[in-house]
């Protein structure tokens, strides 16, 4: 029995030896770290989460990264409130030398105020980002190659078609028209009206709290009819590849 009790206490003092070699940062100085890697809003509180897990990475012979699990408070510049989890990771180049903080990774973010930023969205927010994101990068919304896109018209919401994914994600689609080129031969210029949906999916960035949009799928498309031209005339249409966007938007704006 002594034996066994005298190789606990051994093992007991080993590990604490090992872990006061490691030298990890104090927990004041892993908050301080979090405080400062935060710089859109302020932190407003930080708690240990856990101990220290120490890894290493590809080409070391040494545990080189030490991580730290924190969950924390944050009050953004428009006054909202959110949680999130996250890992103060630590980094050193030799064996004996001091843990020098990297960076923090954020993850598991949610509102502290009630309904969350994606329940907050209605359809004419959710209009008036994607009419932002399609001026900023046409080409990617368009159905097809934007120099043969020569009219948007105007698009909406689809109703019922919101969908929460998360307190920071959402879907949903929206359906507009577009004039496009429609010549299969030379001796035989002309455009069509497509009506075409489109899924679309956002994602509100943790620390900006901007939305980014991407065209997640085409749900449907209907051809709504030909137009024939002369030549001259379609020559003389200009497409979204050299105009400016409100150009050849006809929609609100």
């Amino acid at each position: 029995m002594f034996r066994w009790l005298a190789t606990l206490l051994l093992m007991c003092l080993l590990q604490a030896g090992s872990a006061t070699a490691n030298n990890f940062p104090t927990a004041a100085q892993v908050e301080a770290d979090a405080r400062a890697a935060v710089t859109n809003g302020r932190v407003t509180r930080v708690e240990i989460d856990g101990g220290w897990k120490l890894e290493r990475e590809s080409g070391y012979t040494f545990a080189n990264l030490a991580k730290q699990a924190i969950v924390a408070e944050k009050q953004n510049t428009d006054g909202t409130r959110q949680q999130f989890n996250a890992l103060a990771i630590y980094q050193r180049g030799a064996a004996g030398d001091p843990w020098v903080f990297d960076r923090l990774f954020s993850y598991g973010w949610k509102s502290l105020d009630g309904a969350s930023a994606s329940a907050a969205m209605d359809a004419a927010t959710l209009h008036a980002l994607t009419l932002k994101a399609m001026r900023e990068n046409p080409g990617g919304w368009m159905p097809v190659d934007p120099r043969n896109v020569y009219r948007v018209d105007a698009f909406a919401v689809v109703p019922g078609s919101i969908r929460e994914v998360s307190d920071s994600e959402l879907v949903w689609e929206i359906e507009g028209e577009f004039i496009v080129d429609d010549t299969t031969q030379s001796t035989d210029p002309g455009v069509k009206k497509l009506r075409q949906r489109i899924k679309v999916e956002g994602v509100q960035h943790a620390q900006t709290r901007e939305w980014i949009l991407s065209k997640a799928a085409e749900v449907s498309s209907t051809n709504l009819g030909r137009q024939a031209l002369t030549r001259e005339q379609k020559a003389s249409l200009p497409t979204l590849a050299d105009a400016p966007f409100d150009q050849l938007y006809f929609g609100d704006k």
